[in-house]
């Protein structure tokens, strides 16, 4: 009886050995199908690698067994890494860390990388077991993620070397401003986040100018025009505004980013024009209608010349002349109206001769001979 359970107890133990060793063949066909596996010995020599190994290292397994990892080395990591490495699993432990390695032809590629050291009785390592997994496009990522993040902070060096730039929140709560927002606002940092942009409204748009702003901005368009603000000590400035909304995957903004241009010396420029523009446009005005009233007076006085042409009713004896509305005036009277013309009274020389002879005076030869000309 003892024999019979001896054997039944032994059979069990063999159903039980060959049930772990089936398990155990399955966990190994499973992790070679996911995982890159290497197998070495305690000084590193490769005992065992699986198909996704040769793969990706592209050496054949012939080629790999009996080799140590440097048969893949790439040169990337220092001494100091591999000797940590090793020290840590000869003293038993699990190492984890992430590796470049070089392939056959001499590509590269990245794995992320457990060590497991199989111990003696003694407490000593066996073997290794290095389980791993591609991670080279990640690493590609990151490395395509790092030289974006590093452009991305070259070009935000370079916006705030040039322009006024400021973030704000949906509500337009600011939570950034550079070093140019605070120079031209003439606030601090610490007085211009947490507020939004009324602290430096200079009250000279109408509510329609900031309507038009935020109904542009929160439908998630941009939006640009020039403004006038008002620094802390009351002093105005204008900027040249571009403000462009962030959105998120419901293409809703998340933050809005306002890059701004100091405008106001040009502004002031145009002001000055501007006043330079009305003064000439007045003092031309002024003049046209300085130009207008002489025009005037020469018409009338070349109207009134015009009156002297022509048929004039004059008296046969005392030599009136009527008027326009038959009104007669002494001939100078007349002319003096219509003319610039001023008189002096004499004598010609007919009238000099019979005034002479009336009053028995003698007549001078040239006199006479003056008279006929006449």
């Amino acid at each position: 009886m003892l024999g019979i359970h001896d054997m039944t107890q032994h059979h069990k133990a063999e159903e039980e050995l060959k049930s772990s060793l089936r398990e155990i063949h399955d966990l190994k066909a499973a992790l070679d199908e996911h995982a890159i596996v290497a197998i070495t010995d305690p000084q590193g020599k490769i005992t065992y690698a699986n198909d996704k190994f040769c793969v990706i290292s592209k050496y054949s397994r012939q080629e790999l067994l009996g080799q140590d990892h440097r048969i893949i080395n790439s040169g990337h990591h220092p001494k100091e890494f591999f000797r940590d490495l090793w020290a840590v699993i000869s003293n038993g432990k699990v190492w984890k860390g992430e590796i470049k390695n070089k392939a056959k032809d001499g590509t590269f590629y990245w794995v992320d990388t457990t060590i497991i050291p199989f111990l003696e009785e003694s407490g000593k390592p066996r073997q290794y077991v290095a389980i791993r997994a591609d991670i080279t496009e990640i690493k590609l990522g990151e490395n395509q993620l790092r030289a974006s993040l590093k452009e991305i902070g070259y070009l935000k060096t370079a916006l705030d070397e040039h322009a006024i730039v400021a973030v704000t929140d949906p509500q337009g709560i600011m939570t950034y401003v550079n070093d140019k927002f605070c120079a031209i606002s003439q606030y601090s940092r610490e007085e211009l986040l947490g507020r939004d942009h009324r602290i430096i409204n200079s009250g000279h748009h109408p509510k329609e100018f900031i309507h038009d702003l935020w109904t542009t901005v929160t439908h998630g368009k941009v939006w640009k025009a020039e403004i006038k603000n008002k620094t802390k000590d009351g002093s105005f400035y204008w900027v040249n505004t571009t403000i462009v909304p962030f959105l998120n995957e419901n293409g809703k903004p998340y933050q809005y980013v306002a890059i701004q241009a100091d405008i106001t010396k040009r502004k002031l420029m145009e002001e000055e024009l501007q006043q330079m523009n009305t003064l000439l446009e007045q003092r031309v005005a002024g003049r046209t209608a300085e130009l207008e009233h002489s025009n005037q007076e020469l018409r009338e006085a070349l109207e009134s010349i015009k009156t002297l042409s022509g048929l004039l009713p004059i008296c046969g004896s005392c030599k009136k002349v009527r008027d326009d509305k038959g009104y007669w005036n002494q001939i100078e009277t007349y002319i003096a109206n219509r003319t610039d013309a001023s008189f002096s009274h004499g004598l010609c020389p007919e009238c000099s001769i019979k005034f002479l002879e009336q009053g028995g005076l003698p007549v001078s030869d040239k006199l006479r001979e003056a008279a006929k000309k006449a």
